[in-house]
């Protein structure tokens, strides 16, 4: 992946996450359907590989993320701890946990 398409890939990503902000704090079904969209987009951008099935993390991740963030359980700590983990940006990731 060249230079651009780096930066694409890392904005989409935090279009993505900005998204699952605002479906924590709304939990209105218009912007967990955002969040889906945006990680369908993601999950998109990468190759296809010969024989092996589509690239599906982050759809996998905002369909567990979103569920968690509806009905929380032990289980989804675990996944929310996790996605946490992941956001390198200091702001958002205290303003994520502000909201869980």
């Amino acid at each position: 992946m060249n230079s651009t398409g780096n930066e694409r890939h890392a904005r989409a990503v935090r279009d993505w996450q900005l998204a699952i902000l605002r479906f924590a704090v709304t939990l209105d079904d218009a912007d967990r359907l955002a969040v889906l969209t945006i990680a369908r987009e993601i999950d998109d951008l990468a190759p296809p590989h010969a024989g092996k099935p589509d690239f599906g993390f982050f759809r996998r991740t905002s369909t567990a993320l979103c569920a968690t963030l509806l009905q929380p359980d032990e289980s989804g700590c675990t996944v929310l701890r996790q996605f946490l983990a992941r956001i390198d940006d200091g702001r958002l990731k205290r303003a994520f946990a502000a909201a869980m």
